[in-house]
């Protein structure tokens, strides 16, 4: 999954082949036939082949949500169920806005400036902080809170994803722009001062 969370369409073609569409990507219509990617074993390496594909269904992420309220409401009211999915939706957007966002901004923007290379994902600190935060401590903390765990969700999850976010990544994103000039090193350290003077 991605570092930013989305709620997620299903395409299910005729050939029964799933891909899911995040909702901010467009979706098809069924009879459509469009390419898709399917990873292959040829000559003892996997490749990544195009296939183009029929759209035979199409299932909403909120006809996908509404089947799986239908089974909390074997146990539970309506309420109770609306309030889960409201519980999740806000730490979910928590999570997104302010720390993944940002995060996944900072390094897009520390690669455009040549500081870190996508060829060498784990070359700097700030790539494995990065990978941690989102990878590890941000998905504890939303699948902790979509399974009702608390201590995943609380801490386990956001509690160390704040942490780390503050305390390890924030440094290492100057500490990174630093190896590369003085003047990236200023420049981050005054997008870093911005971000955290942003109204909550």
């Amino acid at each position: 999954r991605p570092v930013v969370s989305s709620k997620l369409n299903l395409v299910v073609f005729a050939d029964g082949f799933k891909e899911d569409f995040p909702e901010t990507k467009s979706l098809p219509k069924i009879g459509d036939e469009i390419t898709t990617s399917e990873k292959i074993v040829e000559n003892e390496k996997l490749v990544t082949k195009p296939v183009k594909r029929k759209v035979a269904k199409i299932v909403t992420w909120q006809e996908r949500r509404n089947h799986m309220k239908d089974m909390c409401l074997n146990c539970h009211n309506n309420t109770y169920v609306d309030n889960f999915y409201t519980q999740f939706d806000d730490l979910v957007a928590l999570y997104n806005d302010k720390f993944a966002k940002p995060a996944q901004q900072l390094m897009n923007d520390l690669q455009a400036d040549g500081a870190i290379s996508a060829k060498a994902p784990f070359d700097h600190e700030v790539q494995w902080v990065f990978y941690e935060l989102w990878h590890h401590e941000g998905r504890r903390a939303r699948h902790g809170a979509s399974m009702m765990g608390p201590d995943y969700t609380h801490w386990h999850g956001m509690y160390e994803v704040g942490k780390h976010f503050y305390t390890r990544f924030l440094p290492a994103v100057i500490e990174t722009a630093g190896e590369k000039s003085p003047e990236l090193k200023a420049k981050y350290e005054k997008k870093i001062r911005e971000l955290l003077a942003k109204e909550e």
